[in-house]
């Protein structure tokens, strides 16, 4: 009984500190009622024990590591879209646990990544890093998680709270020390919506034009210097970093903020006042050489369903289509990297895969051509990465799209001959829904994505020609059919010409001709003897992970005394590594 009043009492206190950081609407309401049921029952849906397995590890962890335990929290909110069933609860629970851990890691971009994930669950852009003169997106109608006020009055704290908190380190000696470059492109972010969007002075404070312009003068410019000197002594880690770094480019934003300032532009909590922001401050930008001002998608953006969904009667279908009416409206596409930034991650990616650099030579030579040619959108061809198993082709890929940060869909199509994945089901069915791809577009609010096609060669194409996984793989590899293919359940032509496609195989011979001719084959060599300790490692560093721990908790290589002279391939260095690990745990709990 005193247990189960103590775990009463943490669920409790876990959901009101939830409760305490974000806005009382009926979508945070119901989350939090959800939150609590899956909590309190005993024997959850299997679909939910992951969920649940999370959650827990959040209310009786360890704060004393601040670190730590901002990091676990963002960890569980970033599988927390995919965990729920409800797309609206898994969006509160991002953002509200991504929020939580502010109280443990304030750093600038973690509250931004807060603001970005706010303006999304409202149905609006989010503001790019480098747009001179942010705005607020004037042309989405703003339904979702928070009427027009909260989300104004919310996003606004977070933005002030950079600003005052960033302001008030400018007098140290080791000011901005923890910060990284991307905290600083962050907090140049906030303090540029801070005076453009909300009209606030340094103290968070709403001010007239006429004492906002004496606050830009006597606050603002001098946040402004104290960041930009800092930042020439940061590493750059970013493609936006790039104009960031260049004093013409903050000569002319400031020259533009300022100007916005004076023209003593109105500002308040509706959503359709920034046009008037945008709409005068486009015309003196326009005159200035190489800038961006922010529109209501900033960079190249796509509509995914080229015509209205259909409109449904059943209230399962109906719930389902309002999930996914985002999809009728300009989503963004990933942009390419700088090439600089492309061969950091091949470096990076080659040190971990080291067996791999004919593959990666491959992907990123390509990438890297195609930044250097000046090609915004993000994209490569289909690829089949063919190896012998255990040779590391789907971690390979995983760590691709990791790396690229392209959302993933990973299909696991051995044994697999049913299309309705990549097509959707027709309504009247009990299990109708649409496809995994469109709702995945939908809950990140993309145009882009990576999908991961596991063993490719063992899919089957069933009995019926050409309507196997295989056949109906080749319309999403050919850029023009990729564009009009039909969704069943949302009965409207869906434009997936912005997915990237990997695949993995152990053998050609299994793959069909035409999907064959479709694919760029890439030959992934299996690991030798000398790549074994890469491979231990990076089994530890999934281990922390799916334990939800900081590497450095779990023992080195060398603590655990492997038996590398009897390891003969990467599958038997992962089982034993697997192995070692769990009987560490296990002596450790002895004592």
């Amino acid at each position: 009984m005193d247990t189960a009043r103590h775990n009463a009492s943490l669920v409790s206190g876990f959901i009101a500190s939830v409760r305490e950081c974000m806005p009382d609407t009926a979508p945070v309401r119901e989350t939090l009622s959800f939150i609590g049921l899956v909590l309190h029952h005993p024997g959850p849906p299997r679909e939910m024990v992951s969920m649940r397995r999370s959650l827990w590890n959040l209310v009786t962890m360890n704060t004393d590591e601040p670190k730590i335990a901002a990091e676990q929290m963002r960890r569980v909110a970033n599988y927390a879209l995919c965990d729920c069933n409800h797309a609206t609860s898994g969006q509160v629970l991002e953002m509200a646990l991504h929020t939580l851990s502010l109280r443990f890691d304030d750093r600038p971009s973690a509250r931004m990544l807060c603001v970005d994930l706010g303006m999304m669950a409202a149905g609006m852009s989010v503001i790019g890093i480098e747009d001179i003169v942010p705005a607020w997106s004037p042309h989405l109608p703003i339904v979702g998680l928070m009427s027009p006020g909260l989300v104004y009055g919310w996003i606004g704290a977070h933005v002030a709270r950079v600003c005052s908190h960033a302001f008030d380190q400018t007098g140290c000696d080791d000011a901005f020390k923890d910060w990284s470059s991307t905290d600083f492109e962050c907090a140049f972010l906030a303090l540029r919506m801070l005076y453009c969007v909300f009209g606030r002075s340094m103290d968070g404070s709403n001010a007239e034009p006429s004492d906002l312009i004496v606050d830009f003068d006597l606050h603002g410019l001098v946040l402004w210097d104290a960041l930009q000197r800092k930042l020439k002594d940061r590493p750059r880690r970013s493609a936006s970093s790039l104009s960031l770094r260049d004093s013409t480019w903050h000569a002319t934003a400031r020259h533009v903020v300022r100007q916005a300032i004076v023209s003593g532009i109105e500002r308040t909590p509706q959503p359709q006042a920034p046009s008037v922001v945008f709409d005068q401050v486009s015309s003196h930008v326009s005159r200035l050489p190489n800038l961006r001002v922010a529109a209501p998608i900033a960079g190249p953006s796509l509509v995914v369903c080229r015509t209205p969904i259909v409109d449904g009667t059943e209230r399962c279908d109906k719930e389902e289509i309002a999930r996914h009416k985002i999809l009728e409206t300009p989503l963004p596409l990933a942009l390419m990297p700088h090439f600089e930034d492309l061969l950091e991650m091949h470096r990076a990616l080659v040190k971990e895969f080291p067996w791999g650099g004919d593959v990666l030579s491959a992907i990123f030579g390509d990438l890297v051509g195609r930044a250097k040619l000046g090609i915004q959108v993000f994209g490569f061809p289909p690829t089949l990465l063919v190896g012998a198993p255990g040779s590391g082709k789907s971690r390979l890929a995983r760590r691709l799209a990791d790396s690229f940060g392209l959302p993933r869909m990973d299909l696991s199509v051995g044994g697999v001959s049913d299309s309705k994945v990549l097509s959707g089901t027709s309504r009247g069915w009990g299990s109708a829904k649409p496809s995994d791809l469109a709702t995945l577009m939908a809950l990140r609010r993309t145009a882009s994505a990576l999908v991961l096609l596991d063993e490719l060669d063992k899919a089957e194409d069933g009995d019926r020609v050409g309507v196997g996984l295989q056949s109906y793989v080749l319309g999403f590899l050919e850029p023009e059919t990729a564009s009009r293919l039909m969704d069943s359940f949302l009965k409207t032509e869906c434009d997936f010409s912005g997915v990237m496609w990997i695949g993995t195989a152990n053998e050609l011979s299994a793959v069909h001709a035409p999907l064959l001719s479709r694919l760029r084959v890439l030959p992934l060599r299996q690991p030798s003897a000398e790549h074994f300790g890469v491979i231990a490692e990076n089994v530890l560093a999934d281990i922390a992970k799916s334990w939800t721990l900081d590497r450095q908790v779990l023992p080195t290589l060398r603590e655990l005394s492997l038996p590398w002279d009897r390891l003969g391939s990467a599958r038997q260095v992962r089982h034993t590594v697997e192995t070692a690990v769990m009987d560490w745990a296990r002596d450790l709990q002895r004592h």
